[in-house]
């Protein structure tokens, strides 16, 4: 059983770096990219989206470029026209950190806790939040592992805070998990310490970073009570990577092999998908419901990362919505794969049928997936970003925006 289970790991794993590969550059991982290269021109990752809001949410009619936070833009610009092994580094990382940490959690990774949607979607998508997943990994494991014999864990303490800010602007609210840690521990120790001066050693950093800019910080906040709808989509965006609302019957007719005359048919085959997918997120929910069921028995360090993360992604719901709402998991997906097995676990203990449904369910939502993935690299889409440049005559003026954009 053990060796079946590590080569459905190897299996997925390779999949997953194969489906990589295949995804063209659009929409946001375009412009991620497109940022990266203006970075790598002029020292800045000037955001050639989000200037517009940042314009509008100061109220000015001059244009102030929007900066988003170095370290990732920098590295995605050194790998050039090589980003995507960046990106299978990424995930091969993230794929170890959580076996070592399901090792320190008593349980095992598979490839069915590897699956949980977000997970792929941030490996392959919205990149930035990929890197700020394995640094937030490799922060709770030196914290599990700072009383070893070694002075490795205590740099990590100091290094990841600092470089959680470097790459992702939430990370500014990183003491929130500091509270939430010492309200679990009731004690303060040296690792406190470490990681606030690790974390106000980047604030200081950033802050001069966006100085030097004469940029803005990014910010596209619009505070607001969230609908019944908002709530749903956000679940949504979380628990699979196929939103029900985005089937269309061109959808439909685009996968099959041959064209079906009668609307009728396509019309059922639509709702069928849309209700099926509704279903398979109720399954990709039980193993994680079911965790809680052991608490108890879950490591302090672990129980204020959940904490944290879900407080950050409630957040981001009241303040920003439900678009993208998967990319600010990033920092659940830390712990996930441990969870998810042990959840899973907890399922299996009571019934072996239902745990192998849900099982399943992980499967079919990653094929779903990847014939999307294998669709959009068929289809040959990739963005074109001076055509979209030629659209914004306020930032076409910008010389390092048409260099990067169109030569």
């Amino acid at each position: 059983m053990r060796h079946h289970n590590h080569f459905f790991l190897i299996t997925y794993i390779t999949i997953f770096c194969f489906l990589v590969l295949l995804i063209p550059l659009y929409g946001d991982p375009a412009v991620v990219f497109w940022t990266s290269k203006v970075m790598l021109l002029t020292g800045f990752p000037y955001d050639p989206v989000c200037s517009k809001n940042v314009m509008h949410a100061i109220g000015s009619s001059e244009l102030i470029l929007c900066v988003r936070a170095p370290l990732y833009y920098l590295l995605l610009g050194f790998f050039g026209d090589y980003y995507k092994f960046f990106l299978i580094s990424l995930f091969s990382i993230y794929s170890f950190f959580q076996a070592l940490l399901a090792r320190e959690m008593n349980t095992r990774l598979s490839a069915i806790s590897l699956m949980l949607p977000p997970i792929y979607l941030l490996f392959s998508r919205t990149y930035v939040d990929g890197l700020t997943t394995v640094i937030s990994a490799s922060l709770i494991l030196a914290i599990l592992w700072k009383d070893k014999p070694s002075k490795f864990p205590e740099l990590l303490l100091f290094l990841c805070p600092l470089l959680m800010v470097l790459v992702r602007e939430t990370a500014m609210l990183f003491p929130l998990f500091l509270v939430i840690l010492l309200l679990f521990r009731r004690r303060v120790s040296k690792d406190f310490g470490l990681m606030m001066a690790g974390w106000l050693t980047g604030m200081i950093l950033y802050g001069i970073f966006i100085k030097a800019s004469s940029g803005a910080v990014y910010s596209d906040f619009q505070p607001h009570l969230p609908s019944h709808f908002e709530i749903y989509a956000a679940v949504m965006n979380v628990l699979t990577p196929i939103l029900p609302w985005e089937v269309h019957k061109e959808d439909i007719v685009a996968y099959l092999p041959l064209q079906i005359a009668d609307q009728s048919i396509v019309g059922l085959m639509t709702t069928v998908i849309r209700v099926m997918v509704n279903i398979l997120s109720i399954f990709v929910l039980m193993p994680i419901v079911f965790f809680f069921r052991r608490w108890k028995d879950i490591d302090q360090v672990v129980k204020s990362q959940l904490v944290f993360g879900f407080l950050m992604v409630g957040g981001v719901l009241f303040v920003k919505g439900y678009i993208d709402f998967f990319r600010h998991t990033s920092y659940l997906l830390a712990v996930a794969a441990p969870i998810v097995e042990i959840g899973l676990h907890e399922v299996e203990r009571g019934s072996k049928v239902v745990a192998h449904i849900i099982r399943g369910a992980y499967v079919i939502l990653f094929l779903l997936w990847s014939m999307r993935v294998i669709r959009l690299f068929l289809s040959g889409y990739s963005f074109d970003a001076c055509t979209y440049l030629l659209k914004r005559p306020e930032i076409a003026s910008k010389w390092f925006f048409y260099e990067t954009a169109c030569k």
